[in-house]
């Protein structure tokens, strides 16, 4: 609506002194207001019933209803027209519940400017035309999942079609989201633009709320991830991207973005890593998806006032780097902590989280861990606080294939032990991202030193032969298109194929011969900081 445009407005007050000063003041403002009355709330409803308002503003006292029960009488026969209240009272208390039963806004007695009341119902019919189109979106939402039921249970009896069916899901999942992506990246630059004072000067309120749109818009952007992560690891197509990582490094990444949370809900935010920590192998969008969603879930559920720790420290036993995120939330019970795993599962908040998720992330978080080689595990103490802590394995070839063969899904199938070589570093780089594009979710590759690779693939003889194929046609093609020139010639001087006679210790033991001698400290494909760095410690505090 626009505040030009007239609107009918029906006024329920039973005071006729105060009922004139309301109908001038606003007559003075917005002459366009047509307004009709009545003094009763049955008068009131009689007039809905007969014709259609853009606005009911109530007394709450009136002589047959009085208080909140007023504004609630009319909610129920007025479900899509908003309700401004009067009140002679005004205090935080009764604001709150009078929303609670279903005003847009409420007036207090004596205050009221005619700015004021024009104001007022014009925002109560913009809210309220946002809350109708919400309804009509979660009934049509629900209509479609009623759809979907009764079509699943006709795909139960006829199996013959699941498998296309299935298909057609994931595709629709992914378009969807898609889909979302563009608005919400429109969202994200214009907010960025107010913010920054591009269209005019913003003031320090403006900045906050801006600011927690600009939240709020990378919670859905993180919803929109997970729906599509959750199609591709259900169908295998989730590839992994795994590289010699440093572990300060993965938190310089999320900084930013974890600051701006813990700052927005009034949560002090600490690291910890000290650059010293050995370089660790894996995937790192996987691993910063991973630390991203632990802190995130620490900062919404621990709340205002809380804290949260993030670090991360060597595990020399194990080989591994342990990355932690510390909370003194309210805790979890021991019975639903592993249940928070399983997908769609989340747990209620002692306060009121600032977001709502699918109940996906801990869940993908978990496999990403896998994927990444470690595991990721929690422990709490309710009223104490909460721990949720992840490891990635040591970059040491031989470490990363034992984790490797416990995590296969499929003991039994045939592999490969392929090493791959270059003639020299010019253009390695551009290879090795070739060899990653090539490969599948359950191979390993390995960059042992600048020109030489160790790949591990689960393939038959015919699957291998078809592997190398494509390969070579790859390279070729990117070889013509490659502005630097051709890429470099590869070598496949030495493949080992290990059938389901070879033992894992015959395994681990060949790969170790092939792998660690020349195994030296390749340079990190992460991206370097430019300057020297120190031991990480942030706080983010908000008063």
């Amino acid at each position: 609506m626009n505040e030009a445009e007239g609107c009918r407005i029906l006024l329920l007050e039973d005071d006729p002194c105060y009922r004139s000063l309301f109908i001038h003041a606003l007559a003075r403002q917005a002459p366009e207001h047509e307004v009709d009355f009545g003094t009763t709330v049955a008068e009131v409803v009689a007039a809905l019933q007969e014709r259609r308002y853009d606005a009911v503003v109530s007394d709450l006292n009136v002589p047959d209803s009085s208080g909140l029960e007023t504004i609630s009488r009319l909610r129920e026969c007025a479900r899509s027209t908003p309700i401004i209240a009067l009140t002679g009272d005004d205090n935080p208390e009764l604001e709150r519940q009078i929303f609670a039963v279903g005003a847009q806004d409420y007036l207090v007695k004596g205050y009221v400017g005619s700015r004021d009341i024009s104001r007022a119902i014009h925002h109560a019919v913009e809210r309220q035309h946002s809350v109708n189109e919400i309804e009509s979106l979660a009934s049509d939402l629900a209509e479609s999942h009623a759809l979907l039921k009764r079509q699943a249970e006709l795909l139960q009896k006829k199996n013959v079609k699941l498998k296309r069916m299935n298909e057609l899901a994931g595709e629709f999942v992914d378009n969807v989201s898609h889909d979302l992506r563009t608005p919400l990246t429109v969202i994200t630059d214009y907010v960025g633009l107010i913010r920054e004072g591009v269209v005019g000067e913003v003031n320090d309120q403006q900045a906050e709320m801006l600011r927690k749109v600009a939240v709020r818009a990378d919670d859905l952007n993180n919803m929109v991830d997970d729906l599509l992560d959750v199609s591709k690891l259900d169908a295998g197509m989730l590839g992994c991207w795994r590289r010699t990582l440093q572990p300060h490094q993965l938190f310089e990444h999320v900084r930013g973005l974890l600051q701006q949370r813990a700052e927005v809900v009034g949560v002090e935010l600490n690291i910890e890593c000290p650059d010293s920590l050995p370089e660790v192998f894996g995937d790192a969008e996987k691993a910063t998806r991973t630390l991203t969603n632990l802190a995130v879930n620490a900062i919404k559920f621990t709340g205002r006032g809380g804290s949260v720790l993030l670090t991360a420290e060597p595990d020399d036993d194990a080989s591994q780097v342990i990355f932690a995120v510390h909370d003194n939330g309210p805790g979890i019970a021991p019975e639903k902590l592993e249940r928070l795993f399983g997908r769609f599962e989340q747990e209620k908040p002692a306060v009121a989280p600032s977001g709502k998720g699918f109940g996906l992330g801990l869940s993908i978080a978990r496999k990403f861990a896998r994927m990444n080689l470690g595991d990721l595990l929690a422990t709490s103490t309710p009223g104490e606080g909460s721990t949720f802590q992840f490891t990635m394995p040591y970059a040491k070839p031989t470490e990363v294939f034992s984790r490797w063969l416990n995590e296969r899904r499929d003991p039994n199938a045939p592999m490969h032990l392929i090493t791959i070589n270059v003639p020299s570093a010019a253009g390695a780089d551009d290879f090795d991202q070739l060899l990653t594009a090539e490969l599948r979710q359950d191979d390993l590759l390995i960059r042992v030193r600048d020109t030489v690779w160790s790949l591990v693939l689960e393939a038959t003889p015919d699957q291998f032969r078809q592997w190398r194929e494509r390969l070579n046609a790859q390279h070729n093609a990117a070889s013509r298109n490659r502005p630097a020139g051709v890429l470099p010639t590869f070598r496949l001087p030495t493949v080992t194929e290990w059938g389901r006679r070879h033992s894992t210790v015959a395994r681990i033991q060949e790969f170790r011969e092939r792998a660690e001698p020349q195994r030296v400290t390749p340079k990190p494909h992460y991206a370097a900081r430019t300057q020297p760095t120190t031991t990480t410690t942030t706080t983010m505090t908000h008063a």
